[in-house]
C-alpha cells in the first residue's frame, strides 16, 4: 500500500491473502530501515537485530520478542 506505514503495508498484504483463502506471514524492511511483521497464522519464526539493540527472536503470534 503506497504511502502506507510498513506495519499497515505488511498487514494489508496479509488481509488480502486471507480472503482468498490463503495463510502465511510477511516480514518486511522498509528503506529507512524500520522492520515490521504481519501473520494470519498461530506462529511464525522472526527475529530482528540492529547495531543499536538486542537480537530479538519470537515464534508465535502472542510473543513481543521481535516487533
Amino acid at each position: 500500500a503506497e504511502g502506507a506505514t510498513v506495519q499497515a503495508a505488511a498487514d494489508a498484504e496479509i488481509a488480502e491473502v486471507g480472503s482468498i483463502g490463503g495463510d502465511g506471514g510477511v516480514i518486511v524492511m522498509g528503506k529507512d530501515g524500520v522492520h515490521a511483521f504481519s501473520m494470519n497464522t498461530s506462529g511464525m519464526y522472526r527475529g530482528a537485530v540492529s547495531s543499536t539493540s538486542p537480537a530479538r527472536v519470537a515464534i508465535y503470534g502472542d510473543e513481543e520478542g521481535a516487533r
